[in-house]
């Protein structure tokens, strides 16, 4: 699987149900690798979003309920239908479903959120690449 996040120093992705910076070439870069392809999401993540389609993707929601207007998954072990998905957040979904091998595209931004942040517990991985901007780094990164 593929996985896309944005993570704080302090590996916080979210405040609230909000993203806590706005880089537009952050949003730029998850357009470049996501559009026309099939993104995978929480239902936390689903509701942040507005509970609307992110267009020019197929969207679908892992839940326990069926929601509607979206592509639904009930069953966490059906997401591994989709194995050349983005998984896009949020945090707990995306710790139960990184395996050895799987890709994670990550923007670490130079910033500390803090306690009241949603933290995510990132998995041992090797950087395959990098680039550096004056707040944000851009990585790919296979998960070991």
């Amino acid at each position: 699987m593929r996985f896309i996040l944005a993570v704080s120093n302090d590996d916080k992705i979210a405040l609230g149900d909000k993203l806590p910076w706005r880089i537009s070439h952050d949003f730029r870069w998850f357009k470049m690798n996501t559009y026309g392809e099939t993104i995978i999401m929480g239902r936390k993540t689903w509701d942040s979003i507005g509970r609307r389609a992110l267009p020019g993707r197929e969207n679908i929601v892992v839940s326990r309920h069926r929601l509607p207007n979206v592509k639904t998954i009930q069953i966490l072990s059906d997401v591994h239908d989709y194995p050349d998905a983005w998984v896009i957040g949020g945090a707990r979904l995306c710790e139960q479903l990184w395996e050895r091998g799987d890709i994670l595209v990550l923007t670490r931004v130079d910033m500390i959120v803090g306690e009241s942040g949603l933290g995510i517990t990132l998995p041992a991985m090797k950087e395959l690449w990098s680039k550096s901007f004056d707040s944000y780094t851009f990585s790919i990164n296979r998960i070991m």
